[in-house]
């Protein structure tokens, strides 16, 4: 709509010139009088000639490769544009679109620009990545026109480059591991001899499990992937619950801002607990809403969660896994770690209650509560409020402002 629009614009002022350059033929009845009509006519058609061939000359493409940045950053890309046939391109317009994992529209940016005969540009384009995730950069559209702006083609353009927008980890001292007593482990330590290798027990696979460690036996015999715990690897372990669940919100700008504030705070939390020697699991809900779990070892490995975080989700369905559904999930399991970390923007009773059951199992939960920076006191004043019930249960929590701002 957006195009048709201005096409049936240009095409009405078409006939408006032709019927007025005709008037005087109307009046003056001889062949001097078509002059006008007829050299209008002859001009377009020379126009949307010059435009069919300079269609089949014009080439861009982007030139950057795929590139990662941290959220905030930018990201130069280049185009390059070039006018292979003799002509010269009044008029050029360039949109560069882009998009996320979704299909979801970020952004449109456009570019006017004229080529010689023979002539290439490069277009340079800088582009502020806002918010984590992995986009896709295009040449969406590039159009030729010709003299007076009247007549259009679209000229087929190719390239296409991928940005992944990492989060920003952050050195949480006021907030780290805020419960002084973290527990030792309780899964079981008594050493098991198979295949001449000593290893203490077994969990659930995690992304980041290297292959070499899986226990294939038990493994077929439970229908799913179990990994070796090994005697050295005996130090205090987390789960790091990282909901993606969320209220809805007036703006969508304040959704993404929270989605970003609960990877950051979740990720955070976890290099705060490899600087301690410990280690941590990280389970979340991927875009197929599925429950999932990794070790993220490395940047790589937080580079691939990227590519299958659920992100922020407004008021998802009940078959969404939000913090509480994951919380159950994780409270089943044999090997369950006695530290736990839930990082959320949505506090809802169920939630509460699997966190005061987590405390009498014997465990040590703590919660991140992520909220949006445009709250004002009142409305923290009425969360700590419905929080009470954690201070009840001695179970430490924190405030963390998502947006622009102190986060702490």
């Amino acid at each position: 709509m957006r195009r048709i629009l201005p096409l049936a614009g240009r095409l009405l002022l078409t006939v408006l010139c032709l019927a007025a350059a005709a008037l005087p033929a109307l009046y003056t009845r001889s062949l001097y009088g078509y002059l006008p009509v007829l050299l209008l006519a002859s001009a377009l058609l020379l126009s949307l000639l010059w435009v069919l061939l300079l269609r089949r000359g014009l080439r861009a493409e982007p030139e950057a490769e795929d590139g990662i940045c941290p959220r905030g950053g930018s990201m130069d890309i280049r185009i390059r544009v070039q006018n292979r046939t003799p002509l010269l391109c009044p008029k050029l317009e360039a949109r560069v679109s882009v998009s996320d994992e979704r299909g979801e529209d970020k952004g449109e940016h456009s570019f006017l620009l004229t080529l010689g005969g023979r002539e290439e540009t490069v277009l340079p384009l800088k582009l502020d990545m806002r918010h984590i995730g992995c986009y896709t950069v295009s040449l969406s559209d590039l159009r030729a026109f010709g003299f007076f702006g009247l007549f259009s083609l679209t000229v087929p353009c190719g390239g296409r480059l991928e940005a992944l927008v990492t989060p920003r980890l952050s050195d949480l001292a006021e907030l780290e591991l805020t419960g002084a007593e973290t527990r030792d482990s309780s899964r079981d330590s008594r050493v098991t001899v198979i295949g001449g290798t000593d290893y203490t027990g077994v969990r659930e696979y995690a992304q980041g499990d290297p292959m070499k460690q899986i226990h294939w036996k038990l493994s077929a015999h439970t229908l799913d992937y179990l990994t070796k715990l090994q005697e050295s690897s005996r130090r205090q372990e987390y789960s790091i619950i990282l909901d993606f669940a969320l209220e809805k919100q007036p703006e969508r700008e304040r959704l993404l801002e929270l989605s970003d504030c609960l990877i950051e705070t979740a990720l955070s939390l976890g290099s705060a607990v490899v600087r301690r020697e410990g280690e941590y699991t990280l389970l979340y809900a991927d875009q197929e809403g599925r429950l999932c779990r990794s070790l993220p070892g490395d940047d790589e490995t937080i580079n691939a969660l990227l590519h299958s975080f659920a992100y922020g989700r407004a008021d998802p369905g009940p078959e969404f896994p939000d913090g509480a559904a994951i919380l159950r999930r994780e409270g089943s399991t044999a090997n369950r770690a006695s530290n736990l970390l839930a990082v959320t923007g949505r506090v809802t009773e169920e939630l509460l209650q699997e966190l005061v059951t987590v405390k009498r199992q014997g465990r040590s939960p703590e919660l991140y509560f992520v909220y949006p920076a445009a709250w004002t006191s009142r409305e923290r004043e009425l969360m700590a409020l419905r929080l009470r019930t954690l201070d009840e249960a001695e179970i430490p929590y924190a405030f963390i402002s998502a947006g622009e701002g102190e986060r702490i």
